[in-house]
């Protein structure tokens, strides 16, 4: 991990003091990166650079949690143009996700997956559920 302050300038001229911080990746990304830059304000009295690192890794995680809402479960709903009714049916898609995890920690535990190499697929799961409990 590396550090510098950088300066940027907002649109009304004020200059805006920032930390960019410099991760070395242990394995490379999806698009073959091994080295990630984040600007952050966070005071470097509150936030060392491998806090920043941890911060970052939750906010990926929850990255993907929403593109797989998005791709087994199907939470986007374009036609729900009413921002109210497309809350419900988001909030019925984090629901289902939370019922997919469980379903799937409980087979996972009951045929002792972790003593194995083998994984879940979230998409086949959430399908051969749908296939079998009807709505």
């Amino acid at each position: 991990m590396y550090e510098q302050t950088v300066e940027i300038e907002d649109d009304a001229g004020q200059r805006l003091r920032l930390r960019r911080v410099e991760l070395q990746l242990d394995h490379a990304t999806e698009e073959g990166d091994t080295t990630i830059w984040i600007l952050t304000n966070l005071s470097a009295s509150q936030f060392t650079l491998r806090r920043i690192a941890r911060v970052y890794r939750q906010r990926w995680q929850i990255e993907s949690l929403f593109q797989r809402l998005k791709s087994v479960l199907h939470s986007e709903v374009t036609s729900l143009g009413h921002p109210r009714v497309a809350l419900l049916a988001f909030g019925m898609a984090v629901l289902s996700y939370n019922i997919l995890s469980l379903l799937r920690s409980a087979v996972w535990s009951a045929h002792e997956l972790h003593t194995s190499d083998i994984e879940l697929s979230s998409y086949f799961f959430a399908c051969e559920s749908a296939r079998t409990m009807p709505a």
